[in-house]
């Protein structure tokens, strides 16, 4: 290469053209401004040169293109994916002054090899080798280590630290183990949208379509509020809010807020979708009043359907089906039906909380629930907070039954009297009582059918009826149970601080339980619940009447211990004072057969 004259920069390439060479020499001049003519300097076959002006779009056209006038034709140097211009001879201005059209080379610290854009940055002389830009004597410790190598460091054998050079395009390709390898592959299987992974593209979607994360084009959604004052536009956006005193409704209208009017009224709608209560005996009224008619035709006692009682009977007689039952009775003579699917509990603890399935609506009253703070839905069991601190304190084990119910030192068995589905009430009695034994052996009383006595202690020597009981009971198609009320009661005896026997007395006892008939067709209860209330000064006069060496502190000082801890929600003798703390056994059982008293 040479330069010519003093045209600035002229970068000489030849180029056939029939039979003759014809040689094309770019001047790259500097203070051409507007970039509209580019001085061209052009010579024959013969080397004689002569002057010629082409515009920038003279330098767009097609190669072989022939320009107007003249014999020259467009070489391919101007097209870099054919030929790449050589640009060995230029200054570091002129390939800065180049028209954008085409590459800047790179050749900066470079004496041999390729510039980047098609050419060389130079040449060794024939005794020297091109290494990573740089000419070298064959000997060079370097030449032998990068001999079979692309790209990398590597030591060579006298200790020195070699480059033997880089891989073409640092994006698609990387320098492994000193060969140019593959990095990175296009991926686009199963896109239409989106990068390939590779800084490049598996496509675009149209102006009415979004490409999505996973690469596929989907339709812009198209909001909706046709129709609508407030509320979701189907797009994530929003046709408008109401105001303060308005309420979005679900078909986007605004609509006044309802103020609800329970004014003088015990039941019934509120005027605005909501209730005023319900009753809990009768009918409610068109005028939101709670009528209830007692239904005691024919009844001497029991419950009047209302919320009341149809009479009482007297100390020595016992209310059983609304009829008073005295005189006494033998009760080693006492039948038991065969066809009653008797029960025998498998398992009893105290519910632990006031939420539903730990207790029951004592008082009735769906408005009042306990204990506070851990209630809902009506559940009466305030006496579960006070067990968890007797817990807490190491004086009462979490489950006082389990240890008695598995060694069969209690045996408690129910007597569902009158049995029946389809809600006629029957009585539901419980008697404590033992394992009839056969030959000698125990039958498996926690799995088995087994055949029992009832404990004559447990049944009224006057009427013959146990002296617990829940009255009336019904059971609906389901097999669902529930019962009993003010003038049922429910008696359980557990230890005390550390082995004290102490027996606990429910009053308004109820019961509530889920009856499953097994695969032998034998009847089970899964789930029973028996609550009721205990009075307070009943369970402390208890306390006091026991012995004091059989606790670990004077008597007086536990009452006043557990006064602290007890507290009564339940108002048993209806004056208006609540005397008494509601409380819930949870329980199982299966089936079992009364045989006789003993």
């Amino acid at each position: 290469m040479r330069r010519f004259g003093d045209q600035g920069g002229v970068l000489m390439r030849t180029t056939g053209v029939g039979s003759s060479m014809a040689v094309l020499l770019l001047a790259a001049l500097t203070g051409c401004s507007d970039g509209t003519k580019i001085p061209i300097l052009a010579v024959d076959g013969d080397g004689l040169p002569f002057d010629d002006v082409w515009t920038q779009s003279d330098l767009q056209q097609p190669v072989g293109d022939v320009k107007p006038g003249g014999d020259t034709v467009l070489p391919d140097v101007w097209n870099p994916d054919v030929a790449p211009l050589d640009t060995t001879d230029l200054t570091d201005r002129e390939v800065a002054d180049l028209p954008p059209e085409i590459c800047r080379p790179d050749c900066v610290d470079k004496e041999c090899g390729p510039d980047g854009c098609g050419g060389f940055c130079g040449e060794c002389t024939e005794d020297m080798v091109c290494l990573n830009y740089l000419c070298l004597d064959p000997q060079d410790p370097c030449v032998a280590a990068c001999e079979a190598l692309e790209c990398g460091p590597v030591w060579a054998a006298d200790g020195s630290e070699c480059q033997c050079g880089d891989c073409p395009d640092p994006v698609f390709t990387a320098c492994q183990n000193g060969i140019c390898v593959v990095s990175c592959g296009p991926d686009c299987t199963g896109k239409q949208c989106g990068p390939d992974g590779c800084n490049g593209s598996c496509g675009t979607c149209g102006p009415s379509s979004t490409c999505t994360a996973a690469g596929q084009c989907v339709a812009n959604c198209v909001p909706n509020c046709t129709g609508k004052q407030c509320g979701p536009d189907g797009c994530n956006g929003s046709c408008g809010t109401c105001s303060p005193n308005s309420t979005c409704s679900a078909a986007g209208k605004c609509v006044a807020n309802c103020v609800p009017n329970c004014t003088g009224k015990q039941c019934g709608p509120d005027g605005c979708n909501g209730s005023c209560g319900t009753c809990q005996y009768g009918v409610c009224t068109p005028a939101g009043q709670c009528q209830c008619t007692p239904a005691c035709a024919g009844k001497e006692c029991g419950a009047n359907g209302c919320g009341g009682v149809c009479g009482t009977c007297p100390g020595n007689s016992q209310c059983m089906n609304g009829q008073c039952i005295s005189g006494w009775c033998d009760v080693y003579d006492m039948e038991f039906d065969a066809q009653i699917p008797y029960q025998k509990v498998t398992w009893m603890d105290f519910g632990k909380s006031g939420q539903p399935g730990e207790g029951l609506d004592v008082d009735q009253n769906p408005a009042t629930c306990a204990p506070a703070g851990n209630c809902s839905a009506g559940v009466d069991n305030s006496f579960a907070s006070f067990l968890a601190s007797l817990v807490s304190i190491g004086v009462m084990p979490t489950n006082p039954f389990d240890s008695v119910i598995q060694s069969g030192d209690m045996i408690l068995l129910a007597e569902p009297l009158g049995w029946n589905n389809w809600g006629t009430a029957f009585s539901m009695g419980f008697y404590t009582g033992d394992v009839a034994q056969s030959g000698g052996a125990t039958c498996n009383f926690q799995t088995a059918y087994c055949n029992y006595y009832v404990q004559a202690e447990s049944i009224h020597p006057e009427t013959c009826l146990p002296y617990i009981f829940f009255y009336p009971v019904v059971m609906n198609a389901a097999g669902v149970l529930s019962g009993g009320g003010p003038q049922s009661h429910f008696e359980i005896a557990l230890d005390f601080l550390g082995g004290v026997p102490l027996t606990l007395r429910f009053y308004m006892a109820r019961i509530h339980a889920e009856t499953i008939i097994t695969s032998s067709g034998k009847v089970k209860i899964d789930k029973g619940i028996i609550a009721g209330a205990i009075s307070t000064q009943e369970l402390f006069d208890a306390i006091l009447a026991l012995p004091p060496v059989t606790l670990p502190m004077d008597p007086a000082m536990v009452v006043n211990l557990l006064g602290g801890l007890l507290v009564k929600d339940i108002d048993t003798n209806g004056d208006g004072i609540k005397d008494a703390a509601s409380v819930a056994l949870k329980f199982k059982s299966i089936e079992g057969k009364i045989i006789g008293v003993h």
